[in-house]
């Protein structure tokens, strides 16, 4: 079997550095574990030689798991024992990823994705074709210089909703990718087209371009960020008048100091050279410096958009956009499938980001700026009923919503300027409810329901009797959306 990509080549194996990819981090892993329960007694064994591993010092005995190793370092050195141990580890380590390479292998038919794994209980996972919801492909930094990819496919489903080929090298990852979205894109499309069609090898341009001094200081200009600052100025002034005590308190902070300060720099690193971009299989995100994350998006799997303002960065016109998106229901929190479309960017960034995330919901630039910066009723939006005050606040002139033909738009804050647009082709439930207090003062909410992500699709504050109507109509709306929707599955 070699690694190769096409529909009916039969089943491939992965990247040959696999083995070294995957067994490297369980190394590492397992050394880590390893000195974090015999740190004590290596420090001492190093430091004080032989005394360090006699039996009965209570001060530098080893844990008794351990004990056979410093008894051999006693005879031949800490520095040979550790040496065979470390080499023993390896080989151990290496040579099960090398047989679980051997055993893991793939093939993609006109159907579906199809993986084989395991050495001891075999494992077979298959993604059909018509239900695949994306395809990510990540590249960290080890694996670039292997010049390999992590390719993930999304999707339906709420239990182990993608499958992982870790890893394969960067032309096999791209072109299946290629393969998949193609036939994904078009369930009745069979394997000679798809072969036939010449793959595109140019990188489609990026629709906005964000400047690495906006990404940076965006990072900074948070209300997270800044609240952190503020209370450690806060505490270096007071603490510098007292005595030594509160001195050594101050550096105790250090370390949880920079411990924030890494996880900004993360955050920059991960989102650097951020594009987006529409392709024939749908919107290209791609982002990252070290660790590189490419993201394609079939169209129609974007079911909710928010356009957010925080406080802090109305001075400056940024915004971001998140989504929710279509088979990251079931994704485990660690993973990095992209939600933001848009990190931070300019009212233009914005417009154009909308037009290649929602190609067939055509929202005009007046409603659009209406809609971020606007107070009040017009463009066909619906407000809250002035008793609404007291839920409100200063944000009731904003709150309102809008029916359209293709989708409900939805917009709100006072301090944190929202938009939010819905196609309502992807809507899966309407709702209405009202709750004890609603009740007495004659409001409820609707909630527009798609998967589950971080966009809020829930109004509330509406005047009961017009919620009730407004309920009907949504309700028959989604349903006329959804029999004409050509990308529905």
């Amino acid at each position: 079997m070699s690694q190769q990509a096409g529909i009916g080549g039969g089943w491939n194996r992965l990247h040959p550095a696999t083995p070294f990819l995957r067994g490297g981090i369980v190394v590492l892993a397992i050394a880590g574990i390893l000195i974090a329960n015999t740190r004590d007694a290596i420090i001492n064994a190093f430091i004080a030689g032989d005394a360090a591993a006699e039996p009965g010092n209570a001060q530098y005995d080893a844990p008794g798991w351990a004990q056979p190793f410093f008894d051999l370092a006693k005879v031949f050195g800490i520095w040979v024992v550790g040496a065979v141990a470390v080499a023993i580890l390896v080989v151990v380590v290496v040579g099960l990823s090398y047989l679980s390479w051997r055993r893991h292998s793939y093939r993609v038919t006109a159907e579906s994705v199809e993986v084989r794994s395991g050495i001891v209980f075999r494992t077979s996972r298959q993604a059909r074709l018509d239900r695949v919801q994306g395809v990510n492909i990540n590249r960290s930094v080890l694996a670039r210089i292997f010049g390999a990819s992590q390719l993930k496919i999304s999707t339906a489903g709420q239990d182990r909703s993608q499958l992982d080929l870790s890893y394969l090298r960067n032309s096999v990852a791209e072109k299946l990718r290629l393969e998949i979205l193609a036939l994904a894109g078009a369930p009745g499309k069979s394997a000679q087209a798809s072969e036939a069609d010449p793959p595109r090898l140019v990188e489609p341009a990026s629709v906005v371009r964000i400047p690495p001094i906006r990404l940076v200081m965006s990072r900074i200009i948070g209300f997270g960020t800044l609240g952190f600052v503020a209370v450690v100025a806060a505490a270096t002034f007071a603490l510098m008048s007292v005595d030594n005590s509160g001195r050594a308190l101050l550096l105790a902070a250090v370390p949880f100091t920079i411990a924030v300060g890494g996880i900004l720099v993360s955050r920059v690193l991960r989102l650097l050279r951020f594009s987006i971009a529409p392709t024939g299989d749908g919107v290209r995100i791609g982002q990252g410096l070290l660790s590189t994350v490419n993201d394609t998006i079939p169209t129609g799997r974007i079911h909710a958009v928010e356009v957010l303002q925080p406080l802090l960065w109305r001075p400056f016109g940024w915004w971001t956009i998140l989504i929710n998106k279509a088979g990251d229901s079931g994704v485990s929190g660690g993973d990095q499938s992209v939600t933001t479309v848009l990190p931070v960017g300019k009212r233009d960034d914005v417009v154009r980001v909308l037009a290649v995330i929602l190609p067939d919901i055509p929202l005009e630039d007046a409603l659009i700026d209406f809609t971020l910066t606007g107070t009040g009723t017009g463009h066909g939006f619906v407000g809250a009923p002035k008793r609404s005050w007291f839920a409100l606040g200063l944000s009731r002139n904003r709150h309102s919503y809008r029916l359209g033909q293709d989708e409900i738009m939805m917009r709100g804050g006072f301090l944190w300027r929202t938009m939010v647009v819905v196609p309502l082709a992807r809507v899966q439930n309407v709702s209405i409810t009202q709750g004890w207090l609603a009740r007495q003062t004659r409001l409820a909410a609707i909630t527009t329901q798609t998967v589950r992500g971080l966009v809020r699709t829930r109004f509330s504050s509406l005047d009961s009797a017009h919620a009730h109507e407004a309920f009907a109509v949504i309700s028959d709306a989604v349903i006329v959306a959804g029999l004409r929707d050509e990308q529905a599955r």
